[in-house]
């Protein structure tokens, strides 16, 4: 069981040390600066858990085993829920969403509830998904994204 928990620690050490390199050497427009500090200390949140449980590992004792086991399987969740659904919003971001993220910026700014708050932006149906402990989620089309013609939708949500 050492073994295999030790194997699974490095494997997945090493996909953060790649995911943690990506998040800081993205360069982002500064509207998303807020959101990329987040992320980035949430994958440092989640190495030292990562290098707790490698520890506990080495100790070789047995009977904890299960238990780093299970937090290991919980770390990897939560590692992947932020691979999938946070990362790429601070990947996919180009010059073209310059407008979409003043507009978006500006409106966490005055308001005091939202203006130390992560926000991003993906592709996909209008949607919004605000949140408690994470950043806010802006959904919307593509071709909505070039112009200013929808985002008035995001005042009425």
């Amino acid at each position: 069981m050492k073994r295999i928990l030790t194997q699974s620690i490095s494997d997945f050490s090493r996909e953060l040390d790649a995911t943690i390199a990506i998040v800081s050497a993205k360069s982002v427009p500064t509207e998303l600066g807020l959101f990329q500090s987040w992320l980035s200390v949430y994958y440092v949140e989640i190495r030292a858990e990562l290098q707790r449980l490698a520890f506990l590992t080495d100790l070789g004792e047995e009977s904890i085993y299960v238990d780093i086991f299970n937090e290991f399987s919980s770390l990897q969740q939560t590692f992947r829920v932020l691979d999938s659904r946070y990362l790429p919003g601070l990947y996919r971001t180009h010059r073209n969403d310059a407008v979409t993220l003043k507009l978006l910026h500006w409106l966490h700014g005055v308001h005091t509830q939202t203006a130390q708050k992560p926000f991003f932006v993906l592709d996909g149906d209008f949607a919004i998904f605000p949140t408690v402990d994470f950043p806010v989620s802006y959904y919307l089309p593509v071709a909505a994204q070039q112009s200013l013609l929808y985002l008035p939708l995001f005042f009425t949500n």
